[in-house]
């Protein structure tokens, strides 16, 4: 057991799976559009579609056949594992409709069985509100001024981002790079930095 757990939250769409990159591909089958993850330079995907789907766009998120695509990001699986046996308590935050909620606890039932999803499962519109340590997340609105440490996956739609004016925010490419990164925010606040 550490000596200093953290309360790890952590988002669910584009961070533990796929779901910005299962919606596209889904979204290009159906209309024909050649859309790619990096053509999003906002959180907003619905900006980046034809004129013509942007107003039903978000209905794609709550279609059966664009969730059966989605999958685990490589690495998050057995980085949460580490960090959940190494005694971090862990939660997945997400700020989701009531529609996709069963799914998404489903979803984390299936990857985290040794896990009590009931309890570990927060909704929160305004992430700011979570009393969490640390915040993995994929959009940097959810990282900025906010009472946690932060570690941002670096997508497309915050690439115009200046994470160098925060203390708290740390980029990271993907998941292999979390686990040193949680490491070092671990001895941050045992030294009382901040």
């Amino acid at each position: 057991m550490r000596q200093h757990k953290l309360r790890i939250g952590i988002d669910i769409d584009c961070v533990i799976i796929n779901t910005t990159e299962a919606v596209i591909n889904y979204y290009n089958s159906r209309t024909g559009d050649s859309l790619r993850e990096y053509d999003i330079k906002t959180y907003d995907v619905s900006q980046y579609v034809q004129p013509e789907f942007r107003d039903c766009f978000y209905e794609l998120f709550w279609n059966e056949k664009a969730l059966e695509k989605v999958r685990p990001l490589p690495y998050c699986q057995q980085t949460i594992k580490s960090l959940f046996h190494l005694g971090h308590e862990i939660y997945f935050v997400t700020a989701t409709t009531p529609q996709y909620l069963p799914f998404k606890y489903n979803l984390l039932k299936e990857y985290f069985p040794y896990m009590d999803i009931g309890k570990a499962l927060i909704v929160a519109q305004d992430k700011h509100m979570v009393n969490v340590d640390v915040l993995i997340d994929d959009y940097w609105g959810n990282c900025v001024n906010a009472p946690y440490y932060s570690i941002l996956l670096d997508y497309p739609w915050n690439v115009n981002y200046d994470d160098a004016q925060y203390e708290n925010v740390f980029r990271v490419p993907n998941w292999k790079y979390i686990m040193s990164m949680i490491e070092y925010i671990e001895n941050c606040k045992l030294i009382g930095v901040k």
